[in-house]
Order: structure tokens, then C-alpha cells, then sequence
């Protein structure tokens, strides 16, 4: 049985431990609370019992002489003093003057300046006797009894009420701690609904947008997970838009290869057949150009996460891409200028910038315009540094600017395709290399 106890506990929700855990918590507390209160009002009638027989008992002697063998008590004795009981008896232990209570043992031995407690039935006596000795070498025994019956029986009331509310203090812990957690887990309540409402309409735009006090842990964390929602959902849609783009990218190439080949096998004239399979070959060659960048733009967001970083002139990375592609640029006439800080050091992965000068210069002199230039401007602002790649191409509509960095967008797909091969991947794989470096 103690198992399954066990094994149900761990079944609760977390709600339900905070608050079991609140519950005991703070009966724990109100438990050791009363039995403090309770042993405290004990220990209380005790020196209370304690000083009032020593008072009484002391006190006493003032009215009592013994000038020679006999002994003389003023007519002021009061034998009943603050619920305290006197007795005086001569020096043998002869009861003198006084009445013990009732049930009281008259035989009881006298212990001088000592505290003693008697029980009989339903009735708790403390006693506390002195003796004084005179003058003559005589003395006398005067005894207090102080009766502890009331005060005990008060104590024992008291215990029985703060037994008999400690279920009411138990629910109303409960019912505390109830509210308690209820109020503290109500974000996560919120972060739960949240949650399944976008399993349920498989909509990532929904967020927890929680109100409250921002220094609160909840409240941070509510605020992480929709971060982390707008990342998931950009990089959803991200994928979702390349799925889309590499289709439709992939689908005018393969019809064009299909609708060449059905049309060159029906044909019988070689000429025609040829030129079917040109088309094809251009067709074919346009798909493995495209498919080729697939894999460098995947490899480079790969390398992103590992970014190497080292300390590396960039002016002379810069002077080297454009030492690689002046061939290129030489073919169309295009005369590279360069504007280049000889002295900017920075740190950075060496490789994926190179790829991402490259691929700005090349898109330049691709786009740029026959005996025109392309200038590399690299030069420090206080600590930024900024690298600038222009040419005096055609240029970019205001309204393609904002796009120009998304994957597979181009300005002019015909002209793109007919005269360049560009399948819209160089600028996206440059955004991510410049991100990944903020």
C-alpha cells in the first residue's frame, strides 16, 4: 500500500504538489507553532505556581516570632494568600496553625526550600516548604500549597480547542495553497492553451503574449517561447517558400527536357533530333548548375553553426578574389577598381567571407554593363568595418530591393535564364554569411 501511496503522489500534477507541498508545509508550522504556545503556557504555570508559593512562603516569616521557647503569630497571618495555602508547624513537624486541602496528606515529609509536586485523583498540588531558625536554636516549618487543578484544566481546554481547529487550519491551508499555485501557475495555463491551440489549428502565428510583472520567471519564460515561436515559424515558412521555389524552379527545366525529347523522338530528320537534344543538354545543365548551389547553400548554413574564426587581413582577401576573377571580368571588359584600406584586420571566418566577396563581385560583373567597372571599396568606420561592392550596371528597381536577398528571386527571370544561368541562390548564401557574423 505504501508503494501505490508513493506511486499516486508522483501521479499528481504539479499544481497538486505545490500545493500538497504548501499544505504540509504550513501544518508543520502550525503544528510546531501550538505545541511552542502549548509547552510555553506549561512552563509559564510553572514559574508562576513557582514565585507565588516562594512570595507567600517568605513573606510569612514576617508575621511569625519566636522571642523564646514559644512562638508568636500576629493576629495580620492571612493562612490564604494569592490561591496560596500556609501552614506553619514547630520545629519537630507539629502542624501549628492551618488547614491543608481537602484530599491533601497531612504525613506529607517537610523539605526546606524545596519545590514538590503532588497528584491525587483529579487535583496537582505544588508545594514548596522553608524552615528559619531562630535566635534560641528553634525554628519553625511554614509550608505553601498552591493548587495547579484550574490552570491545568485550562491548559488541557486550550490544548482540545487547537486540536479540534487544527482540521479547519488544515483546509484552510489547502485552500490557500490552492489559491496560491492557482494565481502562480496561471501563465503556465496560458502557455498550455497556447500550446495546444496551435497543435489543434496547426497555426504558428498564435502567441502567449503574457501580461504582467516582467522580473517574474514565468513571464520571461512566456516570452522565450514566443521568440521561439517566430523563429520556428519563420524558418516553417522559410522552407516552406524553398520547397515552393525549388519546384517551380525544377518544373519549367524538366518540362521543357520532357516536351524536347517527345518531340525528338518523334521527329526523323537529324537536325531537328539535335536541336531537341541541345535543349536538353542547356535544360540538363541549367538543373545541375541549380542542384550544385543547392548543396553549397546547405554546406554553408552547415559551416555557419562551426564558424571558424581567426585574425586575417581582410584587404588582402579582398585583393585576392579580386585577383581570381579579373579573368572573368576581362572577358566583358570590365576594369575592377580598387578602393581598399591596406590595413583592416578583422576576426572572422576567412573562408565563407571569401565566398561571400565572391559571390557579390561575380554577381556584379555578371550584371554589370560591357566596358563598365566594379569597384571594392573597403575602408573602416571608427569600429565598423565596411566593404562596399557597386558597378555601373542597369541597376535595381526601389521595389526589388527589399528581395533581392531571398532565395531564387530574381529581378527578370527571362533575361536571367537566357543569358545568365543564375538561379538566385549567390545573394541568399551572402545574407546568411554576413548574418551569421552580425
Amino acid at each position: 500500500m505504501c508503494f501505490e501511496q508513493v506511486t499516486d503522489v508522483v501521479k499528481l500534477s504539479i499544481k497538486q504538489k505545490v500545493t500538497t507541498f504548501y499544505a504540509v508545509i504550513m501544518l508543520l508550522f502550525l503544528l510546531i507553532v501550538m505545541a511552542l504556545f502549548y509547552f510555553t503556557l506549561d512552563l509559564q504555570i510553572v514559574h508562576v505556581s513557582h514565585f507565588a508559593l516562594e512570595s507567600a512562603v517568605k513573606n510569612s516569616f514576617d508575621e511569625i516570632e519566636m522571642p523564646g521557647d514559644w512562638i508568636e503569630i500576629s493576629n495580620a497571618f492571612d493562612p490564604y494568600v494569592n490561591d496560596v495555602t500556609l501552614l506553619v508547624y514547630g520545629p519537630e513537624g507539629t502542624k501549628i496553625l492551618g488547614h491543608a486541602p481537602q484530599g491533601f496528606p497531612e504525613n506529607m515529609p517537610l523539605r526546606s526550600d524545596l519545590h514538590q509536586q503532588y497528584e491525587q485523583s483529579d487535583e496537582t498540588w505544588q508545594i514548596y516548604d522553608l524552615y528559619k531558625e531562630y535566635s534560641n536554636e528553634n525554628g519553625i516549618w511554614v509550608r505553601g500549597i498552591y493548587s495547579l487543578s484550574n490552570s491545568l484544566k485550562a491548559l488541557n481546554r486550550l490544548l482540545i480547542i487547537m486540536l479540534i481547529a487544527l482540521p479547519a487550519l488544515i483546509i484552510i491551508s489547502l485552500i490557500a495553497g490552492y489559491l496560491v499555485t492557482t494565481r502562480a501557475f496561471a501563465p503556465v495555463q496560458q502557455i498550455q492553451k497556447t500550446a495546444e491551440l496551435i497543435i489543434q489549428k496547426r497555426d504558428l502565428s498564435n502567441r502567449i503574449n503574457l501580461k504582467g510583472n516582467t522580473r517574474d520567471e514565468l513571464f520571461k519564460l512566456a516570452k522565450t517561447y514566443d521568440q521561439l515561436l517566430e523563429r520556428i515559424e519563420a524558418s516553417f515558412e522559410n522552407e516552406k517558400q524553398f520547397t515552393s521555389d525549388v519546384s517551380h524552379e525544377l518544373r519549367t527545366p524538366v518540362s521543357v527536357i520532357i516536351s524536347q525529347a517527345e518531340y525528338g523522338l518523334s521527329q526523323q530528320d537529324p537536325d531537328v533530333m539535335r536541336e531537341s537534344l541541345q535543349s536538353i543538354l542547356k535544360q540538363s545543365e541549367q538543373i545541375s548548375s541549380m542542384i550544385s548551389q543547392l548543396l553549397e547553400l546547405s554546406r554553408t548554413s552547415h559551416s555557419l553553426s562551426l564558424l571558424k574564426k581567426e585574425s586575417f587581413n581582410l584587404a588582402e582577401l579582398c585583393h585576392l578574389v579580386a585577383d581570381e576573377l579579373s579573368e572573368k571580368a576581362q572577358e566583358r571588359n570590365i576594369q575592377i577598381i580598387r578602393k581598399i584600406d591596406s590595413e583592416i584586420t578583422v576576426f572572422a571566418d576567412q573562408i565563407l567571407l571569401m565566398r561571400a566577396i565572391i559571390n557579390l563581385i561575380t554577381n556584379s560583373i555578371t550584371y554589370g554593363k560591357d566596358d563598365g567597372f566594379v569597384m571594392i571599396d573597403l575602408q573602416r568606420d571608427n569600429s565598423n568595418v565596411i566593404l562596399t561592392i557597386s558597378d555601373d550596371g542597369a541597376g535595381i528597381a526601389p521595389e526589388h530591393l527589399d528581395k533581392i536577398f531571398n532565395r531564387f528571386y530574381q529581378v527578370d527571370r527571362s533575361r536571367t535564364r537566357s543569358q545568365f544561368s543564375s538561379s538566385g541562390l549567390g545573394l541568399a548564401m551572402v545574407r546568411q554569411i554576413v548574418e551569421a557574423h552580425e
